[in-house]
Formats: structure tokens, C-alpha cells, sequence
């Protein structure tokens, strides 16, 4: 399970589904300020420019130039800062507490809001203490911070110490947790918080056991807070497309069903079908593994061009393991696939060569199998192998000596 968890995490083909909604929000906000500041007279805007709470947020803060003015213009007297009420006691607060001047910058771009607070011993203090508690180490929570600014803002009673509880109560373990809050900046930062119990009882209600509902939360958090008629859309679906629900394999159908995949999912259609693909095929492939239809474009389409051109296999053959395409194409497949045209070339292995045995096997087993088997014979193999590698990991170095 933690290779899977491992690959749903990280290898994650394109934007996530919170991406592309939350993006589009981000810039409708620059844009409205953009709009704001355009419309503004050269002596308005002469006049914001010279004004204290831009040239305090640029000193002081390390804000940009163009994000003090936006701040201004959105914000202007709500935040309170004047020659009079400097807020310096934040800025003190977050030094003592392990921020850079570039962290404390991109707090007071992405939450000015902060400024409001008139004793953050009081307010802030709790807050990061709290973190703390439950397994933050200070450079993490600086890190986590910086990426979810807007939680400065969010009441430690109603909003931080009840998602903690929720989670945990999925979860178990607060480095678990940890770990879920800090895959879950996209869903912290905005309002997904909000769909995260409705979501999660979704899922209990169509059967979905305790231990995938952990395994979602953990490996995908930020699908687990879209908005819940759109969750609850894509859950349906999968369940029709003949998922079981109790099978890990469900989840990965979730996120790769999701609407910021759809594009994708179109254009990794097109691309099969232009290599010879049928429907069917496609279809077939998608059950065995959902992530062939969320792959870049660009990275199918080379390893396409690798398998087929180069290394004579068929498209089908590669449909009937997609896994394979979850794979990284210069760490793994290329590498792999060179050691493999060696002993072609040698007449040292058949011509209908397993695709799966030698792509989606271990790294331990590939060497064994392809490069000491042979290597009295070509001993080349080795150092073609690790030519073609970016980096040995400390697992092929034991391996390999």
C-alpha cells in the first residue's frame, strides 16, 4: 500500500482537481484589482503610491511594489496601518517565530488580513502553538504557513481544532495528520475545508471501508474538499463505470475523473486513437489503471514514440499494462528500455520481450534479470544502464555492488 499511496501522492500527471477552480479564482481576484487600479486617476494613484501603507508593506514587508499597491486599493484603511499604528509587532512575531524577510513577504502579500490583529501573542500565538502539539517542527510550520497563509485568519475553536478532530478521526495518528494537512494546501487555502465531512460521509454511505476512506484522505486530500455536488458527481460516476468501492483502485478512478483532468482526458483519447487505439481498448485500460488518461500529453506521446517506434512493441501491448505509463520516462523507462535494445541487438533475449516484467518490475529484479544475468557476456550493460540514469538511488548502488 505505500508504494500506491507513494505514486497517487506524488506522481500526479497534471493540475489536481482543485487546481484549475482555484486558479481561475485567484486571477478573477488579480484581475479585479488590475481592473481597479487602471480606472484610478494618475493623482489617485500618485496618491496610494506615496502612501504609508504602500511604503510600509515594500519596506518593511519585502511586498512587491505592484502587490502593496493591489493590497491598497482592496484593502486601504481596513488594515489600519499608519505612521501612527505601525504593525511591527507582527512582523516582530513572525521573526521570533522562524520567518524570513522572503516568508514574511508572501504572508503579507497573500493575507494582509494578519495586520488586523492588535496583540498576536494573544490571537496568532495559540495558533502555532497548537501546530506544535500536534507534530509541526518550527521549519515545517514556517513552510506550511507560507503556503496556507489564510489560516492565520481562521478561528482556532471553530475552524482549526475541528478539522484536526475530523481528520484524526479518520486518520488516528497526528503524524498522519500532519502529513494530510500539508498535501491539503489547495483545500486549506480556500474554503474546501467546509465539504470535507459532507465528502468523507459520502463515501461511508455508499460503502466505502474505513481503510480506503484513510488511504483517499492521506494520498489525496485536496479531492476529498471539492465542492460536494461536484464530489459527489464524480463518486457516482466511477461507482457507474463499474469501480468497486472497496478496492484502492476506486480512488484513483475519483481523481482522475475529477474536472480539472477533463481536458486531458480528452486529449489522451485522442492521442491513443491516433496511435491505433480502439475505444474499447482505452475503456479496457482506464478499469486497470485510471491514471493512463490523466498522463501529460507530452509524456505520452514520448513514450509512445520510445515503445512503438523504437522499441517495435505495440499500442495494445502497452494498454494491456498501463501502469506502466504511471512510470518516470527518464528515470525508469528510458534507462530500461536502452538496456533492452543492448540485448536485442546481441540476440541475447526473444523479440517478444515481456513489456511488463521489464518496466513495471522492482529495481532490484530489472538488474538481476537484464544487466548480472548478462554481464559476463556484455559487460557494458552496467555502466550503459547508469549512463542513462539521472541518478543511482541508494537502493540500485546495494543492488548493483
Amino acid at each position: 500500500m505505500g508504494s500506491i499511496l507513494r505514486r497517487l501522492a506524488v506522481c500526479r500527471p497534471n493540475l489536481s482537481n482543485l487546481q484549475s477552480a482555484q486558479s481561475t479564482h485567484l486571477l478573477f481576484v488579480q484581475l479585479n484589482a488590475f481592473r481597479t487600479i487602471t480606472k484610478l486617476s494618475s493623482a489617485k494613484k500618485d496618491e496610494l503610491q506615496r502612501s504609508f501603507l504602500v511604503n510600509y508593506l515594500i519596506s518593511s514587508c519585502g511586498v512587491p511594489p505592484d502587490r502593496a499597491l493591489s493590497i491598497a486599493v482592496t484593502y486601504g484603511d481596513k488594515l489600519r496601518v499608519t505612521a501612527r499604528r505601525k504593525p511591527d509587532w507582527i512582523l516582530e512575531f513572525l521573526r521570533n517565530r522562524g520567518f524570513t524577510t522572503a516568508h514574511i513577504a508572501r504572508v503579507v502579500s497573500d493575507c494582509p488580513k494578519i495586520f488586523r490583529y492588535e496583540d498576536p501573542e494573544k490571537t496568532l500565538s495559540p495558533k502555532v502553538e497548537f501546530f506544535y502539539s500536534i507534530g509541526f517542527t518550527k521549519q515545517d510550520l514556517v513552510n506550511f504557513l507560507c503556503r496556507n497563509p489564510t489560516l492565520w485568519t481562521r478561528s482556532l475553536k471553530h475552524h482549526l481544532i475541528p478539522l484536526h478532530s475530523m481528520i484524526k478521526g479518520v486518520l488516528q495518528y497526528d503524524d498522519k495528520v500532519v502529513l494530510c494537512l500539508k498535501r491539503a494546501s489547495l483545500g486549506l487555502r480556500y474554503v474546501g475545508t467546509s465539504f470535507l465531512g459532507p465528502n468523507i460521509a459520502l463515501l461511508r454511505e455508499i460503502g466505502v471501508p474505513q481503510s480506503v476512506v484513510a488511504f483517499f484522505l492521506r494520498a489525496l486530500p485536496n479531492d476529498l474538499m471539492m465542492q460536494h455536488a461536484k464530489f459527489c458527481a464524480i463518486v457516482y460516476e466511477a461507482k457507474k463505470l463499474g469501480f468497486n468501492v472497496c478496492k484502492l483502485k476506486f480512488v484513483m478512478a475519483v481523481h482522475a475523473l475529477g474536472y480539472g483532468f477533463r481536458d486531458t482526458r480528452v486529449n489522451c483519447r485522442k492521442i491513443y486513437k491516433e496511435w491505433g487505439s480502439s475505444d474499447d481498448d482505452i475503456a479496457l485500460a482506464f478499469q486497470k489503471y485510471p491514471y493512463c488518461l490523466i498522463v501529460s500529453e507530452e509524456k505520452l506521446t514520448k513514450t509512445l514514440d520510445l515503445l512503438v517506434n523504437r522499441m517495435g512493441r505495440q499500442v495494445g501491448d502497452i494498454l494491456k499494462s498501463p501502469s506502466i505509463l504511471g512510470h518516470g520516462l527518464e528515470r525508469r523507462i528510458i534507462p530500461r528500455c536502452v538496456v533492452i535494445q543492448l540485448l536485442l541487438e546481441k540476440r541475447l533475449i526473444a523479440r517478444n520481450w515481456k513489456l511488463s516484467c521489464a518496466l513495471k518490475s522492482t529495481d532490484g529484479y530489472f538488474i538481476k534479470r537484464y544487466i548480472n544475468k548478462y554481464r559476463h557476456i556484455a559487460p557494458e550493460l552496467l555502466s550503459v544502464y547508469m549512463s542513462s540514469k539521472p541518478r543511482p538511488s541508494e537502493m540500485e548502488k546495494a543492488h548493483l555492488t
